[in-house]
C-alpha cells in the first residue's frame, strides 16, 4: 500500500510538471518588428577551447548585427591568438574563471542585452530565433535561459535533460528556479551589481542571476525553454559528470531563492525517503516493484526513451542511488576539491 500511495504522488508530481511545461510552451508569437541582433552582445568565455572554436563560430560568424566578445581566460592552447587572426574581438580575463571573464566582458559592453554562452555550444537559426521570439513577445521579460541537448554522452544527456524539463516546468509553473548558463539573456539594465548579481560561489553564473533578477522583477521576468536545436557536449568520463554535478549542488548551500529550496527539498527527500519506507512497511518484493514502476515513469516522462539503449535503463534505476547521496556529498563539502580548471566551468 505504501508503494502504490508513493508512486501515486509521483505520478501526480509528474502530471504538475507536464502542466507546467504545457503552459511554458504557450506563449505568444514573438515580434518581428524586434531586433536582438542589434542590440545584443555575446559573450564567449574561452579556455583551452581552440578545438571547438571553428564548430561554435560556424553560427555566429554570419551574424553581423551582433557584437561578439570573447574573453580568454588564461588559455594555454592559442585559443586567443587564432581568434585575433580571425578578427574577433578577444580580451583578457581580469581575473580568474568564468565569473571574473563575465565581468571583464560586461565591462566592454554598452548594448541594453547580453548573452552568456559557452564556446562548446552549438547555435543554430532556430535557436537563435527562439531566444529572439521570447523577448519579441512578453513585454516584461528580462532574463531568458534556453536549455540546451547534449549529444553524445548518454549519462550525462538524460541527467542533463532531466534537469532541463524540471526547469522548464517550474518556470511554466511561475515558480523559476534553474537555469542553463550555456545559453541565456538577461536585460542589462535589470542588473545594478552584476558580482552579488552572480552569486558567492565560483560556480553558478546562471542560477544566481536567474534569482537576483527574480527578487527584483518578479517571477514573469523571467523564462527557461527547452531547445533541441540548441547543442553542446557532454563530459567524456563518470568522474568529470560527477564533479561537475557535485560543484552545481555545492553552489546551493548559497541558494537564497525559496522555489529553489523548497522544489530541490522535495524531490532530494522523495528519492532519500520513499525506497527506505516501502522497505520497512511492504518489504523487498514491493520495493522492487516500486523502483521498477518509478523509473518507468522517469524514463517515459523525461524522454529518456530517445536514447533508449541497455545503459538509460539500467540509469533509470540507479537513479535512486546518485540522487540521494549526491546532494549530501555536494552539500558537506567545504570546496577544497576545486580546482583551476573547475572555476571555468559552470
Amino acid at each position: 500500500m505504501t508503494a502504490l500511495v508513493l508512486l501515486l504522488v509521483w505520478l501526480l508530481w509528474l502530471l504538475l510538471l507536464g502542466f507546467g511545461l504545457y503552459r511554458s510552451k504557450q506563449r505568444p508569437k514573438g515580434n518581428k518588428e524586434f531586433a536582438l541582433e542589434k542590440q545584443c552582445t555575446v559573450l564567449i568565455p574561452v579556455r583551452d577551447e581552440l578545438t571547438v572554436l571553428p564548430a561554435f563560430l560556424s553560427f555566429w560568424r554570419h551574424q553581423r548585427d551582433i557584437e561578439l566578445i570573447f574573453i580568454d581566460d588564461h588559455s594555454q592552447d592559442n585559443s586567443a591568438a587564432w581568434l585575433n587572426k580571425q578578427g574577433f574581438t578577444c580580451l583578457t580575463n581580469e581575473g580568474k574563471g568564468k565569473k571574473a571573464a563575465l565581468r571583464t566582458g560586461w565591462k566592454h559592453s554598452q548594448r541594453p542585452y547580453i548573452l552568456h554562452t559557452d564556446a562548446d555550444v552549438l547555435w543554430s537559426p532556430q535557436a537563435w530565433q527562439q531566444l529572439k521570439d521570447a523577448f519579441g513577445a512578453i513585454p516584461e521579460l528580462r532574463f531568458c535561459s534556453l536549455w540546451p541537448q547534449i549529444q553524445g554522452k548518454w549519462a550525462d544527456a538524460l541527467d542533463f535533460s532531466a534537469m532541463g524539463l524540471n526547469a522548464q516546468a517550474a518556470s511554466g509553473l511561475g515558480i523559476p528556479f534553474l537555469a542553463s548558463g550555456a545559453a541565456l539573456c538577461v536585460n542589462r539594465a535589470t542588473v545594478q551589481d552584476l558580482s552579488f548579481a552572480l552569486g558567492p560561489s565560483e560556480s553558478g553564473d546562471d542560477v544566481f542571476l536567474l534569482h537576483a533578477v527574480v527578487s527584483k522583477h518578479g517571477t514573469k521576468s523571467v523564462a527557461v525553454y527547452d531547445c533541441p536545436d540548441l547543442l553542446t557536449t557532454g563530459k567524456e568520463h563518470w568522474t568529470a559528470i560527477w564533479q561537475q554535478r557535485l560543484r552545481w549542488v555545492s553552489k546551493s548551500k548559497h541558494y537564497r531563492n525559496r522555489a529553489a529550496q523548497s522544489i530541490s527539498l522535495w524531490i532530494w527527500l522523495f528519492h532519500a525517503l520513499a525506497p527506505g519506507a516501502v522497505w520497512v512497511f511492504n518489504g523487498w518484493w514491493a520495493l522492487l516493484g516500486f523502483v521498477a514502476a518509478k523509473a518507468c515513469l522517469d524514463f517515459l516522462f523525461f524522454g529518456w526513451a530517445k536514447q533508449f539503449s541497455l545503459g538509460t535503463v539500467v540509469l533509470s534505476i540507479v537513479y535512486w542511488f546518485y540522487l540521494p547521496w549526491i546532494p549530501l556529498v555536494g552539500w558537506l563539502s567545504k570546496g577544497s576539491w576545486h580546482k583551476a580548471k573547475a572555476f571555468a566551468d559552470n
